[in-house]
């Protein structure tokens, strides 16, 4: 009898076994596929922008790079506008992020407490503008009747606080013991200081979600700047790549040669501003996971 039961709990536990197997290998072909899809453009981006002439022109350019040119960055690096419309979204993205991570901490911090009596009020308030907007021709009335029109002030203060961060945020913040809250109150500590002292330490997961979703937000955006921004030494990066592309697109009448040096141009610019981000998304990778997956679930 022993024997027996013992076969078939071997059995159970093969087949077990068999099954997770199966599943986990159909999991990491979907991940692979998933993650090629991710990483082809930008390889091809890159292997684009530093091949050979010859080899662009003929289109023998699928994965890795043919030949060996840096012609396209020394464009690249040879003209004003792309270093002023690099330091605009610089000064865009870092000033914009932190002030958009800072009011919406600031915002999402009394509608997590409890004994906030209006916290029900306001955050139906805040998230009825997620779903009902004035549309962009109120939002230029606003901006220009503000006098923002034309003024860096105007690609930062329109969006300060997303609403969706908001509610993260709060969620986030809501998943704190409230006995923290109470036990610091008895000590005499005035919420102010408990926010920056004892709660900032606490949510910094959720720090680093805003972080990344603010920041990618201000480093590709450009239709505000489109919008508001009259002056060329204040649009962004992302305006210069726009005109690259109307360039390219645009020039039937030259030559094959300025027609793909364009192109090799246009994806070395790309693969130049995208760069930042793939380089600071790892530092934050580990807080970011943390931080989606408990203001997600907790509140």
């Amino acid at each position: 009898m022993d024997n027996a039961a013992a076969r078939v709990d071997s059995a159970i536990k093969y087949k077990g076994t068999y099954r997770d197997n199966i599943f986990m290998a159909v999991v990491y072909g979907i991940m692979i596929v998933l993650v090629s899809a991710t990483l082809y453009p930008i390889l091809y981006v890159f292997s684009v922008s530093i091949s050979g002439y010859e080899a662009v022109v003929a289109n023998r350019v699928i994965l890795w790079p043919i030949g060996f040119s840096l012609n396209s960055y020394r464009k690249i690096v040879s003209d004003a506008a792309f270093y002023t419309g690099y330091g605009n979204t610089v000064f865009y993205t870092v000033c914009g992020t932190i002030l958009n991570v800072c009011m919406t901490i600031l915002a999402a911090f009394p509608l997590a407490r409890r004994e906030f009596f209006m916290r029900k009020f306001f955050t139906i308030v805040f998230m009825f503008t997620m779903f009902f907007g004035g549309g962009m021709i109120p939002s230029y009335i606003i901006v220009t009747r503000l006098g923002l029109y034309n003024s860096r002030w105007a690609i930062i203060l329109p969006g300060l606080v997303s609403t969706w961060n908001l509610i993260l945020c709060r969620t986030y913040i809501m998943s704190v013991p409230e006995e923290m809250f109470d036990s610091a109150k008895v000590d005499g500590c005035s919420d102010f200081r408990f926010l920056l002292v004892i709660l900032i330490p606490l949510i910094k997961p959720i720090i680093a979600v805003l972080i990344i979703y603010y920041g990618v937000g201000h480093w590709n955006a450009w239709f505000n700047a489109l919008l508001y921004l009259s002056d060329t030494n204040k649009h962004p990066v992302q305006i210069y790549l726009r005109k690259l592309l109307i360039q390219s697109t645009n020039e039937l009448a030259a030559s094959a040669y300025e027609q793909e040096s364009t192109l090799q141009v246009r994806y070395c610019a790309m693969f130049v501003t995208v760069l930042p981000i793939m380089a600071i998304y790892p530092f934050f990778q580990k807080y970011f996971t943390k931080g989606v997956m408990v203001g997600s679930l907790k509140g």
